[in-house]
């Protein structure tokens, strides 16, 4: 089972070119995610790790028509390019 709410690299570079330098302290117990409570995400939406930002649920799929969904899965991909193009920026020298 995979942990939710976790932070990798380019997530902590979106925080910082948004000027983010903390965020809630993160609730303890054995819950999937750290920063989930009985009423939702802790975290401002745009501090949200991609991850979850980007998790489309079934039911949500569900609800949605063929047309929309794929739409949304376009634009999912397209921000996840921008995501990679903002690690490789990052990184260079």
């Amino acid at each position: 089972m995979s942990q939710r709410g976790v932070m990798d690299t380019v997530d902590l570079i979106f925080l910082a070119a948004q000027g983010i330098s903390s965020l809630p302290q993160i609730e303890s117990g054995d819950k999937l995610c750290p920063w989930l409570s009985q009423k939702g995400c802790i975290l401002p939406w745009n501090a949200r790790p991609f991850v979850c930002l980007h998790y489309l649920c079934d039911p949500l799929q569900d609800s949605m028509k063929p047309s929309q969904l794929e739409q949304i899965r376009s634009n999912l991909a397209q921000a996840g390019d921008a995501r990679s193009r903002l690690l490789r920026l990052f990184m260079e020298p």
